[in-house]
């Protein structure tokens, strides 16, 4: 009889378990009014954010894939929204996106931290008014 696909949930004995932890974040400027239930931003205006994640410096296990979702309101106006860059530490990838389409690129960044010789592929994939409620891809779900 062949193993299970997934083998047979190991043995007995002792051992640790590892994790990640990715403790996201994600800032903006208040806009104008009750910080809480208005927010507005005048007519023409830029508005900016930015979303941080990283591993905990704590972590027993590296993050081996991270994805970034992000569910924007279905009342946003899509042509006026755009994808201007990405940075990862201390790195700046500006991102050529120059019209209302998707976008993907990859590139090869070193790891910002100084005592670490090594370097990371960044694979951006950014597909404007998507709706995912499935994991296809294995994305977790948002």
């Amino acid at each position: 009889m062949p193993p299970p696909p997934y083998g047979d949930g190991g043995g007995s004995g002792g051992g640790a378990t590892v994790g990640s932890w990715d403790p996201n974040e994600k800032t903006s400027a208040a806009g104008l009014g009750d910080p809480v239930t208005q927010r507005f931003i005048a007519s023409g205006d830029t508005v900016e954010y930015m979303i941080f994640f990283e591993n905990l410096s704590t972590a027993a296990a590296p993050a081996q894939e991270v994805f970034v979702t992000d569910a924007l309101p279905p009342e946003l106006d899509w042509s006026t929204f755009q994808l201007r860059e990405i940075a990862w530490g201390d790195q700046v990838l500006p991102v050529a996106q120059t019209q209302f389409d998707a976008y993907s690129t990859s590139v090869q960044v070193r790891d910002h931290r100084p005592d670490v010789n090594k370097w990371w592929r960044v694979d951006i994939v950014f597909f404007p008014g998507c709706r995912f409620r499935g994991s296809p891809l294995g994305i977790p779900y948002d």
